[in-house]
Parts: C-alpha cells; structure tokens; sequence
C-alpha cells in the first residue's frame, strides 16, 4: 500500500476474545493451536497482523476511538511502543500530500433513489417476488429484478434450504400429477403410497444426484431419502384429512410451456402458482408451498413480503381460499383464510381471523389486498429504488446485497454485529 491506516484498535476488540468452537474439546483446540481457540492464540495473530500492516507500507497509521456509545476506550497494549499522549487527529496534522489531495478533489452528489421506470410492454424477472422484493426494500427490488444483481453465494457441503425446498416441491408435484385428485390419494393402503411415495424421492434424488454427483454422496443422500419421506408421509396424512379436492393446475405444468404473463397494475408478472386445488362446490384454493422459517402470513402484513397467494386470488377466477402449505419437522400444517368455514381444518374463514375480520366481505378483502400490492407496483412502475428496508434488522438478514447498496451507512448497529450475510 501507499498508506495505510488502521481504525478500531482499541483493548476490547483488539486483540479479539477467545471464542472456542463449543462442539471441539477446548483442551484439542488450544493444542492444536485452532483459530480462536485461546487468548494466547488471539495475541500471537493481532501481533502476526501488526507485523504485517508494518511491512506492507511505509506510511502507517494505528488508531482508536476515544469513546463509543457513551462510554470511554483505551488503546490496545499493543500500541504501547509508540503510543504517546491521546490527542484527537486535526486536519492539519495530515501529511501535507493527504491535505493536497483533499484540497483538489471535487465532490458530486447524486440522488439514486429513484431510477428508470421498466418499459410497458416489459415481463419483468422475477414473477411475484418482484412485489415481494419491493416490500422488504425498494432497493433490493430494483436490484433484483432490474439490475439483475445477484448476491454472492457462498461455497457449501450437501444440500442447502434452497435445494431442500425444491426437493419437496418437486416430489409432490410428481405424486399429484399421478393421482391428480384426492380419492385417488384415499384409494391408496398406507404400504402402496408409502411405495409411491420412495420411488417418487428416489428418482428426485437421483437427479440431482447426476447433476452434481460431489454435493450428494451415498450417506447423505440416504439420510435425506429417510428425512424427506417422512416429511411427505406427514403432509399426505393431513391432505387425507381435507374437504374433497381434486388437483387443477401444478408448477411443473405450467412450466413445460411458458408461464402465464399477467398484467396487473400496468405490470407484465409472470405467475406459477405451486398448486391450485378446486372443492366440491367449484371454488379454488390456491397453495403454496412453504419448506422455511414461519413469516408473517400476507394477509397479515400491510406491506406483504410473500405476495403470491394474494396475486393469485386477484387474478384466478373463483378462488375461495389461500392457503401455505407448511412442509416443515414438526410444523408440517395448512395455513389459511377462505371465503367460509368449510374449508376445513387450518382454513379460517377470514371473518374469524383476527388481521381480517374487519372487512366486510370476501370481496372487500380482496379490495384491500389490490390496494395493497397497487401500492408495491406503483413502486415498481415509477422506478422506486430508495435503501428503505422494511425491518433493517430482518429484511437485510438474507439479502446479501448490502456491499451494493451500504446499508451500513445508514443503520445503527451493535458492534460486532452484520447486517446480512
């Protein structure tokens, strides 16, 4: 480097605390002298750092602040050969080059919350999440789906949720398009759908098994057979409970021809809904899939992070319900509000779920819910692209774009503590 300078190096963080890996015998760690393991391992790594910010310039410059959230720092001992009297750091007592640098450079300032508005005709990326991704931060919708940015994915053994996720919804769009109603599912003993059932996660696995043979090895995919089965086994269970169904519409079949293009709001959307389902009575209940963490359901949420389900029933004739198909160890249930109460089990009639039963009809929610994602697309449309999370501490937990858009610079965080990873 031409220079170099070194913030942060006070006694608290430099060197770090010993933060010993608690599944390792810490007796193990400290032997085999593992990163982190001990305080001595801490101090013989800041002293290895010091040694090399020394021989990577000629200019160096160590600090530390004086105080922070209102209480009071000292400098890391390591400093103690040259530390002298603290004194705050003047501009003048810059080198003179910094100080001439600073003296011609030219600053610009350049509003970017608000970019180019997407052409009429254009069938934006994305499909629902483009709302979706509007509603956490504009800008990670613009990011997204404009820019095409994506985050940096990190290297990783096996599966990862994402891959679990499409796992499930593979295999039970695979079953379904077999029976394609639930009395075909009833006809069935418990050994010839659990046969079925095998053979369905099996050819799944499979799959992924040839086009990535090194993320899917003998005992781990044995492991995630038994783990996936068993989740499906506990979902048709429930699906046995249900009101008479059969299955209209799946993903994979809209996805052997181009999704459907919708326009809503002035926006060209492309929608694959993860399954619709039509009742006794004709009316459709629209599901999605759901293999995360519980979030707040869309009808809940004023701003909806998971807009599908309410697109859906927008833009489907007849939906009478919407529900998450939850396929979770231990959670695995329906999640929903419908037109009425004969939907069944986790089905509620909107006028009995709490975030809804203020409206005054089915079609008075469904006003609601356009209004709501007319707000997201009017967003959309005008090209909104403000760094504005909806709940910085949440929204950007899983964004990773925050090296692009320097959520850091805006939101108050605890030390030590990220922002999105």
């Amino acid at each position: 480097f031409d220079a170099l300078w070194v913030a942060a190096l006070d006694d608290e963080r430099w060197p770090a605390a010993s933060r010993p890996h608690p599944f390792i015998p810490h007796a193990l760690q400290r032997q085999q002298q593992l990163p982190h393991a001990s305080a001595a391992r801490e101090l013989d790594y800041a002293q290895t750092q010091l040694d090399g910010w020394r021989h990577a310039t000629r200019e160096l410059v160590l600090s530390y602040a004086l105080g922070s959230e209102e209480r009071s720092r000292a400098p890391s001992p390591l400093l103690a050969p040259w530390l002298q009297a603290p004194q705050a750091v003047r501009v003048n007592a810059w080198p003179a080059h910094w100080q001439a640098q600073l003296d011609a450079a030219r600053c610009q300032s350049l509003d970017d919350a608000c970019g180019p508005a997407p052409l009429a005709e254009a069938v934006l990326s994305g499909g629902t999440a483009v709302l979706g991704d509007q509603a956490r931060c504009p800008f990670r919708g613009y990011a997204l789906h404009r820019l095409g940015a994506r985050p940096w994915q990190s290297a990783g053994y096996g599966l990862q949720p994402r891959d679990r996720g499409e796992l499930t919804h593979r295999v039970l769009e695979r079953l379904w398009a077999q029976w394609r109603e639930q009395a075909a599912l009833l006809a069935l003993t418990d050994e010839d759908c659990a046969a079925q059932i095998d053979r369905a996660v099996d050819t799944e696995l499979a799959r992924v098994q040839q086009l990535a043979p090194q993320r899917l090895g003998a005992q781990l995919r044995a492991l995630e057979h038994e783990r996936l089965c068993a989740l499906v086994a506990a979902w048709l269970a429930l699906e046995r409970q249900r009101q008479p169904f059969r299955v209209l519409a799946l993903e994979a079949q809209e996805s052997e021809v181009a999704a459907k293009t919708t326009r809503f709001e002035d926006l060209q959307l492309r929608l694959r809904p993860d399954r619709i389902d039509v009742d006794a009575a004709g009316r459709r209940i629209v599901l999605d899939y759901k293999t995360g963490a519980r979030k707040t359901p869309p009808w809940a949420d004023g701003r909806p992070e998971d807009p599908q389900l309410l697109l859906y029933a927008l833009t489907e004739a007849e939906v009478g319900a919407v529900a998450f198909a939850r396929l979770v160890a231990g959670q695995v249930e329906l999640q929903g509000v419908g037109s009425d109460e004969h939907f069944g089990d986790g089905i509620k009639a909107y006028h009995a779920e709490r975030a809804t039963r203020d409206a005054a009809s089915w079609s008075a929610l469904h006003g609601r819910w356009r209004g709501e994602l007319a707000t997201l697309a009017g967003e959309v449309r005008s090209g909104w692209a403000a760094v504005q999370p909806k709940q910085p501490r949440v929204s950007c937990q899983d964004c990773g774009l925050h090296a692009l858009c320097r959520i850091r610079d805006q939101v108050s965080l605890d030390e030590g503590e990220e922002v999105a990873t």
